[in-house]
């Protein structure tokens, strides 16, 4: 993803020279925060559901537990 780096170091550099930190920020975490969630629209279970992607999720590890556990710890670490 070294692409994605260089990609958006100059426009996060100038926008720190003319917006300030705060607004550079804010400005940018919601650009990515589209942009994950557009990329994240791929990866969902369109066709069977969640309720299919949990059974197959409790088939795989054995426990549903596991999947949740695993699911809340990824979300705080990316919050």
């Amino acid at each position: 993803m070294e692409w994605a780096r260089i990609v958006t170091t100059f426009p996060i550099a100038a926008s720190l020279k003319t917006q300030g930190v705060e607004s550079t920020l804010w400005t940018y975490g919601i650009v990515f925060a589209v942009v994950g969630f557009l990329a994240a629209q791929a990866y969902g279970c369109r066709r069977h559901g969640v309720a299919a992607a949990m059974q197959r999720c409790r088939v795989a590890t054995g426990a549903l537990q596991i999947c949740e556990t695993v699911f809340w710890l990824m979300f705080v670490m990316m919050t």
